[in-house]
């Protein structure tokens, strides 16, 4: 089971905790007890010199997700890629930095949107950790080809796996189309029946309307014959009134 790693600034004891324990809140409490009381460069001195890179990026996100849980209008951000440079440690260290001051309650917006990409964050459907596999894989070809370990057999099956990987994503991706495709088609047949349920009333109300409409105009015939009948028999009965 993989490990989170933390080793605290003031006593040098490396914390681990698996992930079936683990949460975002765990990770930002760890960061608060061991470096929480630290300047800017100490902090990051500290985190560099007890920290590995590699255990840097799942603090990095871990927290960033802390903050966009808690940050409504930052849950759609994504945190921009680190390059892997000379200077990767200090840029992941002072963005955790950055990040967890805000969850300390700092006005350091302006410094937190430097670690925010400026694409827009992919939406998944959850679960699904074969980008995260795949971005391993693709770190440890880029690791072997700096320090020039040129083992083919090993590249060859760091590729293999790599093409693994990509078909298990492409895999998952296409079930996950299927799904939205399946579930969008029986919402557009429900629509399709209550519209077709609503031109049948339309129907019967036009129809109900017309008869109406006969009614009136049937009604509004023997009215005026009435009328007129009436009008006879005042001219009749004032002739006899006359005679």
């Amino acid at each position: 089971m993989k490990k989170h790693k933390v080793t605290s600034a003031q006593s040098n004891s490396q914390e681990e905790i698996s992930d079936s324990q683990f949460n975002d809140e765990d990770m930002y409490h760890l960061m608060q007890s061991n470096f929480g009381q630290l300047d800017r460069k100490t902090f990051k001195d500290e985190l560099i010199k007890h920290t590995t890179t590699q255990d840097m990026r799942p603090i990095r996100n871990s927290l960033f997700d802390l903050l966009r849980k808690r940050e409504l209008t930052l849950k759609d951000a994504k945190l921009v890629e680190r390059a892997q440079r000379d200077n990767i440690g200090e840029k992941l260290a002072d963005d955790i930095y950055i990040i967890f001051q805000f969850l300390e309650g700092a006005n350091n917006i302006s410094e937190l949107k430097q670690c925010i990409s400026k694409s827009p964050r992919r939406m998944t459907t959850g679960g699904d950790d074969s980008d995260s596999k795949i971005t391993d894989i693709c770190v440890k070809l880029t690791n072997r080809t700096k320090t020039k370990q040129t083992d083919n057999a090993v590249i060859i099956a760091l590729i293999l796996e790599l093409k693994q990987s990509f078909d298990e994503h492409v895999k998952n991706t296409e079930g996950k189309i299927d799904k939205m495709v399946t579930k969008y088609d029986e919402e557009i047949k429900n629509l399709r029946n209550k519209i077709d349920v609503k031109d049948i009333e339309l129907i019967n109300q036009k129809s109900k309307l017309a008869e109406l409409r006969d009614k009136n105009t049937k009604l509004q015939s023997e009215l005026k014959l009435k009328s007129q009948q009436l009008r006879e028999s005042e001219d009749e009965n004032r002739q006899n009134e006359q005679i």
